[in-house]
């Protein structure tokens, strides 16, 4: 199966754990190919025929480097498309009673802004194969670590996700993901800070490769964090084979 990747610095996790922790087990099944770059820069991809051209040498750089070669998307050479990151964010479903058509507007103000959602129509305006959406990791709070897991609150998460997915996602036929619940801490708001140590910036071919983040930086998550993400959506896809 032929997976592109398209996203920005959070893609540097997976892509980091596709190339250290997976064997032959994933590998003879999937074939992964990334397309990435830092911040907002993937705004410079243009439809042209079926591929998502580069519009300045710098973004051709970074997904030639991250794909291995490739200066350009060529959308019909995929089975399977995931979005990731590119400000993507999660919706949390409040306990607060509202109606159908405020909770509609809401989610279409937080999503349809993002590069991610442009990602996915510009997909959409060349080839109806399925693509997968994953949204900017939860931000750290070290403070809530060790809060109990609260169910009924990790739901607000849960049932806010598929109505996203109801509402925006499924019609145009496309899945926001959930963000693995191991991963996941007390409140169900926050990722464990264990995920976020040691978290690094995405490889591009240039002097920043393998700079770690700050301390400070609570958005960007390791190559561990990579690994479960990965193993979560490849065992998804696998089950649907």
């Amino acid at each position: 199966m032929k997976v592109c990747i398209i996203g920005n610095s959070h893609t540097g996790a997976l892509k980091r754990a596709w190339d250290t922790f997976f064997d032959s087990n994933f590998k003879n099944i999937f074939d992964l190919t990334f397309f990435a770059s830092r911040a907002q820069r993937l705004e410079g991809l243009k439809i042209e025929g079926t591929k998502l051209i580069p519009q300045n040498e710098y973004l051709k750089e970074n997904l030639k480097f991250t794909s291995g070669g490739k200066p350009y998307v060529d959308l019909s050479l995929y089975d399977v498309f995931l979005v990731y990151g590119l400000s993507t964010r999660p919706y949390f479903l409040s306990k607060v009673f509202y109606s159908e058509a405020v909770l509609i507007k809401s989610i279409e103000d937080n999503h349809t802004s993002s590069l991610s959602f442009k990602i996915l129509t510009m997909i959409r305006d060349v080839v109806d194969t399925k693509t997968f959406i994953g949204h900017d990791p939860l931000r750290v709070n070290k403070d809530r670590d060790g809060i109990e897991f609260d169910k009924v609150l990790t739901e607000q998460y849960s049932l806010g996700i598929s109505l996203v997915n109801e509402s925006l996602f499924f019609p145009l036929g496309a899945e926001l993901l959930e963000q693995p619940q191991q991963t996941i801490v007390g409140k169900g708001r926050n990722t464990h800070s264990i995920y976020s140590k040691g978290s690094k910036r995405l490889d591009v071919g240039d002097e920043k490769d393998g700079e770690l983040h700050p301390e400070s930086d609570n958005r960007h998550m390791n190559d561990e964090f990579g690994k479960i993400w990965l193993e979560s959506f490849l065992g998804r896809l696998k089950s649907e084979l």
